[in-house]
This record gives C-alpha cells, structure tokens and sequence, in this order.
C-alpha cells in the first residue's frame, strides 16, 4: 500500500485533490489508519485516477464523472455527454473566432483614421415587450411636439412608461426623415384601449416582437448629419465581423424628448437587426 502522498507523486494529482475525491466518494483509499488517520492507497487504483483525470480534461464535470464510473450508464448516455462536451468547445472556438474579428476590424478602422473607431459595438438581444405604438411619417422637428403630445395623453389616462421610447423602421437605406416609421411607447401595464391624439394619430396597443440579435451602438447628441454616416460604419462592422443584413432598424432613446432634454444630451442607441453570416 501507498501512503497518500506516494501515491499523490506516483499519479501526478495533488494531496488536496485526492482529499477532495475521497470526501465525494470519487475515489476512496483502500484503507485508513484508526490511530492517525493516515490514507493508503493501491497501486491498482491506478486505472481509476487516470481515468478520472482524462474524463476531466475533456471537460466532464467530477458528478458526471462519477455518474459513468459508479454505475452502468448506457453508452448512449455517455455518447450524450461527450457530444454535448464537443459542441460548447465548438461554441467556445466560434466566440473566440469572433471576438478575433472585431479586434482585427477596430485594428483595421485604427488603421484608417488614426484613432479608436468612433462606434463602439455590442451584440446582443432584445426582448418582446407590451407597448402604445404610432406608425406614420413624421418630420424630425416635429418630435418634440409628438413626444409632448403623447406625454400628455399618457399622463391623462394615468399610462406610465415601462422602458425607453423607440422608434422601428424597414428599411434598405437609412433615411433622416421620420417615413413611415412606427414609434413605441413601452407601458407598465396592458391597457388595451388606443389613445387617440389631439394632432398625431391613434396610439395603438400591441406586443412587439423583440429581436434574437442586434448589433447595437450609444452616442450622446442628436446629430442628424452624423446619423446616416455612424448607420453606415455599423453595417460595415456587421459584414466585416460575418453577419448578415436584416432590415430592422431601431433607434432607442434613452435620454431624449420624454426627458425633455436638448438635442446635444440625448442618450440614442441604434440597433441593427442580423443573424450569422
């Protein structure tokens, strides 16, 4: 028999790490001095450790580990586990992939400009939501006047906002007029009744659907000859990082007319609808 840390060198796994397994029943010694509590271990418990050690590097948790050792799994069960293993390693290298690209296109903007790219960009996804929606053209002086317009009749029939406002738009190009776009309204709560407007419309109650994914930038100030250029540079970052295209535009305002805040300290998120290339 092998006291602990014999056997600890001879299998290359640490004293503690051996306690460890020994404490979930992973891998008992074969015997335990009453008097000193010393641990012995057996050569022919060999196999085992390095069975364990070479189910963990494939990344099995120590439960699933012990699951295929201490009972008859199926081998069906286990196939499941090492496919489930292989495709996160996939899923790891696709991220790391990715991450590689959006590194190599802000060396590549660096490159061009001489400085840190003006849009930061996140990928992310954006969830259904209850909400007032208006769909109409609608000239950008004319917003203010809007948002005031629906705050009043929000605050009239005690409606509170549950969210930032936005704005949706189908588009190919990205125009800086307001044509036929539908703005949404987030609500607390499903009031069901449309609210009409003294100037705008109608606001009509819906569930709009969210967005599996969306490359999204925030930039402060409401700059309109910007808007159109800053569209432009996040659908070349969609294309270069190996997205797809999709129509859906948003533009989220988290600090804008509701706030009654001057054009310059808008806080606008832009989010571009794409999947997978």
């Amino acid at each position: 028999m092998l006291r602990i840390g014999e056997f600890s060198k001879l299998s290359e796994v640490t004293v503690k790490t051996l306690h460890h397994y020994d404490e979930i029943g992973l891998l008992k010694p074969v015997k335990i001095d009453p008097s000193s509590n010393y641990r012995y271990y057996s050569v022919n418990q060999l196999p085992r450790i390095h069975r364990i050690m070479a189910l963990k590097d494939l990344g099995l948790s120590l439960e699933q580990i012990q699951l295929m050792l201490n009972r008859d799994v199926p081998v069906e069960q286990i196939r499941g586990m090492l496919r489930l293993k292989q495709a996160e390693g996939e899923q790891r290298i696709r991220d790391e992939q990715e991450r590689l690209q959006r590194i190599a296109f802000r060396l590549k903007m660096i490159d061009l400009g001489g400085q840190l790219p003006a849009l930061d960009v996140v990928v992310k996804d954006i969830p259904d939501l209850y909400a007032l929606t208006l769909k109409r053209s609608v000239h950008p002086q004319d917003m203010v006047a809007l948002g005031l317009e629906v705050e009043q009749a929000l605050a009239e029939r005690k409606i509170e906002l549950n969210g930032p406002v936005a704005e949706i738009r189908s588009e190919e190009e990205f125009r800086p007029i307001h044509e036929d776009v539908k703005f949404v309204w987030p609500v607390a709560t499903k009031h069901t009744e449309p609210v009409v407007l003294s100037t705008f419309g109608v606001l009509q109650p819906e569930d709009v659907t969210g967005l599996p994914m969306v490359a999204s930038y925030i930039v402060r100030g409401l700059d309109a000859s910007l808007i159109a250029e800053n569209i432009a540079m996040l659908r070349r970052w969609i294309v270069d990082n190996n997205y797809r295209l999709c129509p859906s535009l948003r533009a989220v305002f988290h600090l804008g007319p509701v706030e009654h805040a001057e054009y310059e300290d808008w806080v606008i998120e832009f989010q571009h609808e794409i999947i997978p290339a």
